[in-house]
């Protein structure tokens, strides 16, 4: 069911029951959505409609602590209202935002003291806010259902598990491209082309083992020797500086070497 579909039901339903918990689940049970109504302070007690979800791909700590403080075992001689202000205080928006900076805050400190860059602090702030609002910007769109890896709706996990095997980063960035491209006709003609462009121009790797790394510039080539079509191919792109040998955990930042 859709939200807009949730909340007309929800809106019935108050006529006769202003005060409760609305509890919805798709047919599979396996995501769930827990809504309050809250009415503001204005003359027009306008209703604010707060979801918590439940499911494959969510942050199920917050919610967790959140539904937790909906136990009313403790409150057993409990009003109508005082119920319902526990509710309101469950589903705070405020709070939940006060908890998420906070362990926002905790891990961007613990990120950047990981940084081994011999170089001024402020840079290597301004790298780790960079790398945060992608990730989030990349989260949030992940959440909404517009980024699914390999069937996979958890994008971020599964990108990183790609990531393991280079072909799947080459792939995925293909894809985005026929996507974004499918309207306007700009990009490349062939297969092989923006195959090509990407090898050059978008992937990297180090690994620590010359072994890897000597099969990883095997497996691009001939990812891209596949798709040619022709009798006289052109030579293969140099991927010596594009897939090196090298520690990607303690190796200095490209910045203080001159790269």
């Amino acid at each position: 069911m859709s939200r807009q579909s949730e909340r007309t039901v929800v809106e019935a339903l108050l006529k006769e029951h202003p005060y409760a918990l609305f509890v919805f689940s798709n047919k599979l049970r396996s995501q769930w959505h827990f809504i309050n109504v809250k009415y503001d302070n204005t003359l027009e007690k306008r209703k604010l409609f707060r979801r918590i979800t439940v499911g494959e791909g969510e942050q199920l700590r917050t919610a967790t602590e959140r539904i937790s403080l909906l136990d009313l075992e403790k409150y057993s001689n409990a009003s109508v209202l005082e119920i319902q202000t526990l509710h309101d205080e469950a589903f705070d928006v405020e709070a939940v935002t006060q908890e998420f900076f906070r362990e926002y805050r905790k891990t961007f400190e613990k990120v950047e003291e990981l940084i081994d860059w011999k170089t001024e602090k402020e840079r290597k702030r301004l790298f780790t806010q960079k790398l945060f609002n992608r990730l989030m910007f990349i989260g949030f769109i992940q959440k909404k259902g517009w980024l699914k890896f390999q069937g996979s709706i958890d994008y971020l996990s599964a990108l990183w598990e790609a990531y393991l095997n280079i072909l799947g980063m080459l792939h995925e960035l293909l894809d985005l491209r026929q996507c974004l491209f499918a309207n306007k006709g700009l990009d490349a003609n062939t297969v092989y082309q923006r195959k090509l462009d990407i090898i050059e121009n978008n992937l990297y790797g180090v690994d620590i083992d010359i072994f890897a790394v000597n099969i990883v510039r095997l497996r691009l080539w001939l990812s891209l020797a596949v798709e040619y079509e022709g009798d006289n191919p052109p030579p293969l792109p140099n991927l010596k500086y594009k897939i090196e040998v090298g520690d990607s955990l303690i190796a200095p930042s490209p910045a203080t070497t001159g790269v």
